[in-house]
């Protein structure tokens, strides 16, 4: 009797808080890149000292350390980083690639409540969703589509511009050119080919303003920000599927872990990452990781 009502305690408990266990893309030695008492996986240990950084081994510290040397700084987004050049290239490479930061995550269900598609670059948008109805045409389903994104102008530079919209599935005729990252991943969806029975699920789009930081800083709106106005229209809880794409996967199932109340559960997954990503990019994401897995073990901490 004891014992069953141990498990039952146990599964209880899991059902509550689904976010406080450590997130589910472990790396190849089956370890977490943070596990739930905030002990860094093998990999990371060897990253900090091929990157010279020394800590006192503490998850608080590690955060710090790695915030002041890997984080890029304020105000620059990743294709802005400088390239990563060290003798140490193709050991780090490995070790990503043990912590599963470059290869594909795959759905481990057949049916979810919601789809969620995190904003970002046009061009990556359209990959993410390009992956979805290819998850969609091999049998995944969902109940609803939500789409996350917010105010970012559109950067031409970075191909957010008039030819790349006419050129998009023949769309030739435009009312209107996107010019934001919401607006373009509107255009996404209503220009997609996808089967008709994916065209008929409710949609909702999540258009969150441009942020403003306590300095007076204008600034574009996070993932976290998205989830967060998503949850302020009272979505009822259910389990959640999330397209990212590699290396962010990770970084966005944390943030979705820790923001995401009871009653929800996620997996995010995407598709693998070039082999040639800058590791700068890299290691800019898993200082985001471990950031991120930092508060979700303190939002958790029983």
């Amino acid at each position: 009797m004891q014992k069953t009502y141990r498990l039952f305690t146990f599964i209880l408990f899991f059902s509550i808080f689904p976010g406080c266990f450590a997130s589910k893309h472990a790396s190849q030695n089956n370890a977490p890149i943070v596990d739930d008492h905030g002990n860094v996986c093998s990999q990371v240990r060897q990253i900090l000292d091929l990157t010279n950084i020394k800590t006192d081994g503490s998850l608080q510290d590690i955060v710090t350390k790695t915030q002041q040397a890997w984080l890029r700084k304020a105000g620059t987004e990743r294709w802005e980083m400088e390239t990563y050049l060290t003798e140490q290239d193709a050991a780090l490479k490995k070790l990503f690639h043990e912590m599963n930061m470059f290869e594909a995550i795959q759905p481990q269900q057949k049916q979810y409540t919601y789809f969620l598609l995190l904003g970002a670059l046009f061009k990556t948008m359209d990959q993410r969703f390009a992956h979805a109805i290819e998850l969609y045409n091999s049998g995944i389903r969902f109940d609803a589509i939500v789409l996350l994104a917010g105010a970012r102008p559109a950067l031409p530079a970075q191909g957010e511009n008039e030819t790349t919209f006419l050129n998009y599935n023949k769309a030739q005729y435009l009312n209107q050119i996107p010019q934001t990252e919401s607006e373009m991943l509107q255009f996404v969806y209503d220009h997609a080919i996808m089967p008709a029975s994916m065209r008929n699920i409710p949609v909702q789009m999540i258009d969150v303003p441009m942020q403003t930081t306590p300095s007076g800083n204008v600034t574009r709106p996070t993932t976290a920000d998205t989830i967060v106005h998503w949850l302020a229209t009272n979505p009822k809880p259910g389990n959640c599927l999330a397209i990212s794409n590699q290396p962010y996967v990770q970084y966005q199932q944390s943030v979705l872990q820790t923001l995401l109340p009871a009653g929800f559960s996620v997996e995010t997954v995407g598709v693998a990452a070039k082999d040639n990503n800058d590791l700068a990019v890299m290691l800019d994401t898993l200082a985001r990781i471990l950031y991120q897995e930092q508060k979700r073990i303190q939002k958790y901490k029983i």
